[in-house]
Order: structure tokens, then sequence, then C-alpha cells
């Protein structure tokens, strides 16, 4: 039996103001072109890690998810603007998103890492990648880190998405890729990735973020602390092992 529209909104009102309003959608954005985690799948949908979790999350927020694609540029402005309640789309936290947005505590971690060709020697250093083309998406942590640090040496091509950037790889137009090790885990294990492998090893905790948070509107605790909590109530009913399990044999949080 369906509880009167009244009785919702007093409960939501009791437990705290981050709770939809009764019969209320959940406006959630995300990318759509980072597998595994947001993709559009052969039928055209949305699908992936991130919208799973979203999913899930909105489950505990008694409301359904409207998620829609939006291109990473225009994920926090539009989020800033009131066209969407949060964001999943696996971003880490850096002092200019946080003027854009509150974040979410992390719910999983990864680290960054080179991808190259088997059968060529890279030198991870400033001599050793001159005139080289080192590629990620643009507007990325990945992208400010080797414009930052590889800047006055080598070529950095800053691709429109990561699916772009792997496959400016793969036909030779970039050397080496500097991607985090989840999403480079899922291209090794492609056809495409066959003949790549990670150069190196992975970059320091203290030289990227590792960890990836969900955003919401500045100023907006309220959900923000019902993310939090639904993120814990998922992890411990074992629903975050089992979106983990059906995208990777290992813990990703």
């Amino acid at each position: 039996m369906r509880a009167p529209i009244f009785v919702i909104a007093v409960l939501c009102w009791l437990i705290g103001a981050g709770c939809a309003a009764a019969g209320e959608r959940l406006r959630v954005a995300t990318e759509g072109a980072y597998p595994p985690f947001n993709y559009i799948d052969a039928t055209g949908q949305l699908a992936g890690f991130d919208i799973d979790i979203a999913h899930a999350l909105c489950r505990e927020l008694a409301a359904p998810c409207e998620i829609a694609a939006v291109l990473w540029d225009d994920l926090l402005p539009a989020l800033a603007a009131g066209k969407h309640d949060f964001v999943i789309a696996s971003m880490a936290k850096t002092p200019e998103r946080e003027t854009l947005a509150d974040f979410s505590v992390p719910y999983y971690r990864t680290r960054s890492v080179f991808i190259g060709r088997s059968d060529r020697t890279f030198m991870l250093s400033g001599p050793g990648l001159k005139g080289l083309r080192l590629i990620s998406q643009a507007a990325t942590v990945q992208d400010a880190y080797l414009r930052q640090t590889y800047g006055s040496v080598a070529t950095i091509i800053g691709a429109d998405t990561f699916i772009e950037a792997y496959r400016r790889l793969t036909t030779g137009d970039a050397d080496l890729l500097l991607a985090d090790t989840l999403t480079s885990y899922e291209f090794l294990r492609s056809e495409q990735g066959a003949t790549f492998d990670v150069v190196g090893d992975p970059l320091p905790e203290d030289a990227l973020p590792s960890a990836v948070h969900i955003q919401v509107r500045k100023g907006n605790d309220a959900l923000r602390v019902r993310i939090n909590q639904g993120l814990e109530r998922i992890r411990l009913s074992g629903e975050f092992h089992r979106i983990n399990q059906k995208y990777f044999p290992f813990s990703i949080y």
C-alpha cells in the first residue's frame, strides 16, 4: 500500500530536507563517455558503475533517478545553474571544482598510470619524455598534471573524452596516455588494448587525487548528507559490493 503524499512529505521533513519531494525525480548528471563507469550501451542507454550507484542511491533516497549525459566541461556549471540535483561522473576533488560544488565522501578510489605500446621502452622523466606526445582528457586532473609536469618538454594533447584519448593512442596519434588505473584495466582487457601495457608505476598518491566523489550544488548540505548516508547504507547492505563485482573482480573502495 502506498503512503499518502502528506505522510511521505512529513517523514522527509523529520529525517532531513535532503529527501526529494513526493513524486519528484532526482535529476542526475553524468558524462556517458567513461567506460566502465558511465557510457552509452548497445541499446543507446546510459550504463556503467556510476549509473548503477546512482540508481542505488535514489532508491535509498526514495526517489526515482532521471539521469542525463552531459559534456564533461558542462557538468559542474549545469549543476551550479540548478539543472541537476547531483553529479556522479567519477570526478576527483580539486580546489577549483570546490568553488562550483560541494563533494560527498569518496565512493571509490583509483590511481593514475601511463599507458603505452608494450613493444616500446619509455623513461618517465622530463628528458625521457622530450618530444613525445602525451594525451589525456582535457580539463581532467591528469591533463593538468601533464601540462604542469611535462608541458615544457612534450606535446600535451587534450582529448574531448577518455574514449577519444584511448582511440588516438591506438591509432598512433599519441605516444603515452595518462589515465586512471580502472579505466585502463578495462582498455587493456579489450581487443584494442592488446598491444598496450602499463608503463612504470602508478603516480604517487600525492601527485594526483585518488578519491572519487559525488557533487551537489554549493550549500545543499541536506542532500550531501543524505547521499553520504546512502553510500554508507549501500556498502553495509552489500549492494555496493554487488555493483563493484559486476565491473571489477577486486574492490575499488
